[in-house]
Order: structure tokens, then C-alpha cells, then sequence
């Protein structure tokens, strides 16, 4: 048995092609604004300044970096995040002799795939989808002219969180960066508490 194909006019033509382009552009129109964080800064105050003249970046080897589904979804990664803060919190002194030493200790971003809820209560109640961490810890100790050690400090900083089920890209994305804002948050405030009394010599600036 032979198909019977139908005959369109030009006008039945253009008028589903005007129909199509319409419904894509009203579907672009209702399509969510792609999410884009601001950068995370450690702005305003404290500033100091580190009896020393130098002021060196290092990480540990065993530092981790994010898998890749994971990075593609981090406005920054956590290394630079880290990274970040002895650039806009610490300053050298020129007429001072010595290094201060920022070791990056962990700069991580995991998620965890956690196991569905079974039984009837699935059934009406939706349960988390991910677990996601971000684990933050740095390491400072200020060195004299010798390379004798004259102080140290340290500090660590966790936030973690859970994905819902069913949960879009915008939503991921904005957990990713709530995660990484908080512990950065935490680790800041940490080093503002023990870098005063750890690093003899250090002052604040404003």
C-alpha cells in the first residue's frame, strides 16, 4: 500500500515556519537568565602588614583538585579562591627582613551521590539527590632573616550542603557557590582570629 502524500501551498508553508519561529522565541523569552555569581573578594578590613619582605603562595602536593563535572560548574575554583585572600589581606613591609609563608593545605570541591529513598514513602516524599563539600585549610608561618621560625598560624573551614532531586543547572550552580562563599567566609574570619596572636609583629593597617 502506497502512502498518499499531501500537497502543501507556499502560504501553509510560511505560516508554520512564522508559527514555529514564535513559539521558540517566546520560549527563549521565558527561559531563565543564565546564572553568573559575583567573584569572591575578601574586601575592607583587616589589611596587614607582615613583619617580613616578602610574602610567598605555596601548596602542599597532596592539594586536590575538583573532578571535572564539578569544575565546569565553579564560577572559581577553591585554589584561587584560596589563593585570593594573602593577596588582599596581607601586605610586605620593605624595610622589614624575613618571609611570611601561606601554604594552602586543602582546596576541595566533592559531591557525593547519595542512595535513593525506597519503600512508600518515596513514593510522596522527595529526599536529596547529592551531597556537596568544600573544604578550605591554610597554613601561615612567618620566618626571620635566618629562616628561623618566629610564629605560625592555621585555620580550616567545611560547608556543606545537599541537592534536592530533580534539581536544574541554575540550581546546582547556585549551591556550588553559596558552599564556596560560606567557606571561604568561615576561613577568613578564622585567620583574622588566630594570625594577631600567632605572627608576632603583624599589624593592622586599617
Amino acid at each position: 500500500m502506497t502512502r498518499r502524500w499531501t500537497a502543501f501551498s507556499r502560504r501553509t508553508v510560511l505560516h508554520s515556519a512564522a508559527v514555529a519561529l514564535a513559539l521558540a522565541v517566546a520560549g527563549c523569552a521565558d527561559s531563565k537568565a543564565p546564572f553568573k555569581p559575583e567573584p569572591i573578594a575578601f574586601d575592607g578590613a583587616p589589611v596587614w602588614r607582615a613583619p617580613a619582605d616578602r610574602i610567598e603562595i605555596e601548596q602542599t602536593p597532596n592539594v586536590a583538585a575538583p573532578g571535572p563535572a564539578v569544575a565546569a560548574r565553579l564560577a572559581t575554583l577553591p585554589v584561587d579562591v584560596m589563593r585570593a585572600w594573602p593577596k588582599q589581606r596581607l601586605r610586605a613591609d620593605p624595610g622589614a627582613r624575613g618571609v611570611l609563608v601561606y601554604t594552602i593545605e586543602r582546596a576541595e570541591a566533592s559531591e557525593r551521590y547519595l542512595e535513593p529513598k525506597k519503600g512508600v514513602t518515596s513514593w510522596f516524599i522527595s529526599g536529596p539527590e547529592a551531597e556537596f563539600t568544600v573544604a578550605l585549610a591554610a597554613h601561615v608561618n612567618l620566618f626571620d632573616a635566618t629562616g628561623g621560625r618566629r610564629g605560625s598560624a592555621r585555620a580550616e573551614a567545611t560547608s556543606v550542603g545537599e541537592l534536592k532531586e530533580n534539581a536544574d543547572e541554575t540550581e546546582r550552580r547556585r549551591l556550588w557557590d553559596r558552599l564556596m562563599r560560606e567557606a571561604a567566609g568561615r576561613l577568613d574570619r578564622e585567620l583574622q582570629k588566630h594570625l594577631p596572636t600567632g605572627l608576632p609583629g603583624l599589624e593592622e593597617t586599617r
